[in-house]
């Protein structure tokens, strides 16, 4: 997606891009603390550890470039493309820097976001292919996926990302219905602006869920409103940024600051 300059820069890194983007702010924190979940596709070694010198997410390498030489010779091969959505999403997966003692994410290497980023090009290839049942794995994995890539990028880049996100995990939610995966659904659609969507995904997530968590999920349902009234917020802010006019605040990530409580930066350095 085109890059419309550092006016819509929601990570406000000045000159050349630097390799690791610390994430200094609780709400993405939070976000994949609630949201992201390992999960190991077909053919897939296990994701995380890293023990190799190099880095983590060569490990895929190979089954990348047997996917890539075989969408070559076919290039709407639909179980390619998924297993590339999968692989994709693995090799950025295992790049992330965590706390060991929290497992919170702390730094996003430029590479892992390379890979998010083709993670969510194969998914929208895979769609174009028109499978006639979508793959709920790729699907919640692609979701994942652009959530990163949505909250490491430009405004522009944000939208497109969180927007494309929502609709995977419709994907996954409608496969694999669950309170959970209808309430990351709610979330998605919150933070896409698409708050109709956001109420019916809602409504199905407490109709999924015993009669005994239906508070909690109410509660829940409210967090990710006010959550994507800021991250709305915060992109008109950046749309509106003008150099010069005291509108720095406006670069700063969207997802920024949204945490609901018990969370924090875990780099030392302040919070947006």
């Amino acid at each position: 997606m085109a890059d419309n300059g550092e006016r819509n820069m929601l990570f406000d890194i000045r000159g050349r891009r630097k390799r690791v983007i610390q994430v200094v702010y609780a709400g993405l924190a939070l976000l994949m603390a609630l949201s992201l979940i390992t999960v190991v596709g077909p053919g897939l070694p296990e994701l995380g550890g890293g023990g190799s010198a190099g880095n983590p997410g060569d490990v895929f390498d190979d089954q990348i470039e047997r996917l890539e030489r075989k969408l070559r010779q076919n290039p709407n091969d639909e179980a390619a493309l998924a297993q590339l959505t999968r692989a994709r999403f693995s090799a950025g997966n295992a790049q992330l820097e965590r706390d060991e003692a929290t497992g919170q994410v702390t730094a996003i290497p430029e590479d892992a976001i390379d890979d998010f980023n083709e993670a969510g090009e194969a998914w929208e290839r895979y769609l174009k292919a028109d499978p006639e049942k979508p793959s709920a794995s790729a699907a919640q994995l692609a979701s994942q996926a652009l959530l990163y890539a949505a909250a490491t990028g430009s405004a522009a880049q944000f939208e497109d990302n969180i927007k494309a996100a929502a609709a995977a995990q419709a994907v996954y939610a409608e496969a694999e219905p669950s309170q959970s995966s209808y309430l990351e659904l709610t979330r998605l659609r919150y933070y896409a602006g698409d708050n109709a969507g956001a109420k019916e995904a809602a409504r199905i997530a407490e109709q999924e869920a015993p009669e005994a968590q239906r508070s909690t999920i109410a509660q829940l349902v409210a967090q990710h409103r006010k959550a994507g009234a800021q991250v709305q917020k915060q992109l008109k802010a950046a749309s509106e940024f003008q150099p010069g006019a005291g509108g720095e605040q406006a670069l700063q990530n969207p997802l920024g600051g949204l945490s609901g409580g018990g969370t924090g930066s875990s780099t030392g350095a302040p919070a947006p």
